[in-house]
């Protein structure tokens, strides 16, 4: 159960007190009507939140296998033009500029191939001017200009992903703060209604029912950071995690399941702090994911998580 959820079940236990007992009790300019409207828009922005989550996931994953294509080409075709251009061709100083620049981060990886775009096509030129002609390079069917493409498809697609996080963090504050809103008009109906009630009264009897708190003894939710494919041939699918302290006795699994094989969370890993990493899978197979962890009060799950696997750069 996640915390709005707590404080869901908190006002859903006060809706029908303040309805039969104290109709027209206002707490500021809110009511029955007003504080029954807050308390229901929570599902639907937990649902939003949901969706932003599922968002950024499918932006990441597009983003990764991109930069990750660019890298695998940009480290492959250098080695195919210095292999087929003679040194006369005035190519290789300009090959060298190439592997100059290391290809271990994003940046690195479209600086590289900023510089290789114009080398690769020189080295195009080259061939076709022999006699008799030659074939151009291509990689794994990819020429040149697929190559210029694919560089700038990348940058809308980073940005993307940066949009995508930023409605994330605009859902998730919107769902906490609305949650809250809704806890604090909680606390303030039960402090109005209890100094209207008599001792022993049927008002006072109805107030006990309601959950004087929001929170509960079971643990806080981990939180998951990123989720990824990536891994083991491409195919593993990679969890880091917010950072947690897990309570001396509990305990913290990353449970599992293939979409439309398994009927539920049927599979389970246990939790690492520096990341779990799971399969390998099959392209087209669908993997939920959600964490659990569970102290002696019982156990709290996070959100559900999901990917559809895709084919790797090759």
């Amino acid at each position: 159960m996640e915390y709005w959820q707590s404080i869901l079940e908190r006002a859903n236990a006060t809706v029908p007190v303040w309805t039969q007992y104290f109709a027209t009790l206002k707490l500021g300019t809110v009511g029955i009507s007003e504080f029954t409207a807050l308390k229901d828009a929570l599902p639907n922005l937990a649902a939003v939140r949901d969706q932003e989550v599922q968002d950024v996931d499918t932006a990441r994953q597009s983003v990764d296998f991109s930069w990750q294509e660019l890298r695998l080409i940009s480290l492959k075709v250098p080695k195919i033009i210095a292999g087929m251009i003679d040194s006369g061709s005035g190519l290789l100083d300009d090959l060298a500029k190439v592997y100059a620049v290391i290809p271990w981060s994003p940046d690195k990886i479209t600086k590289r191939c900023g510089l290789l775009g114009p080398v690769w096509k020189s080295a195009d030129d080259w061939q076709l001017a022999q006699v008799p002609a030659r074939p151009v390079i291509v990689r794994k069917g990819v020429t040149q200009g697929a190559f210029m493409s694919k560089i700038a498809a990348y940058f809308p697609l980073a940005q993307g992903e940066k949009t995508a996080a930023h409605n994330l963090d605009v859902a998730r504050t919107t769902l906490r703060e609305s949650a809250r809103i809704v806890e604090l008009y909680c606390m303030r109906f039960l402090e109005a209604a209890l100094g209207l009630s008599d001792p022993g009264s049927p008002e006072e009897s109805a107030l006990a029912s309601i959950p004087t708190t929001s929170t509960s003894q079971l643990p806080e939710t981990l939180g998951i950071k990123f989720f990824s494919q990536g891994g083991t041939g491409g195919l593993q699918l990679l969890v880091q995690y917010e950072p947690y302290d897990l309570e001396e006795g509990d305990t913290a699994t990353l449970e599992w399941m293939v979409v439309d094989t398994d009927t539920g969370f049927t599979h389970s890993a246990p939790y690492d702090a520096s990341g779990n990493a799971l399969g390998p899978f099959t392209v087209g197979q669908t993997i939920r994911i959600r964490t659990a962890v569970t102290n002696t009060y019982g156990t709290r799950t996070g959100g559900v998580r999901q990917l559809t696997l895709i084919a790797p750069p090759q």
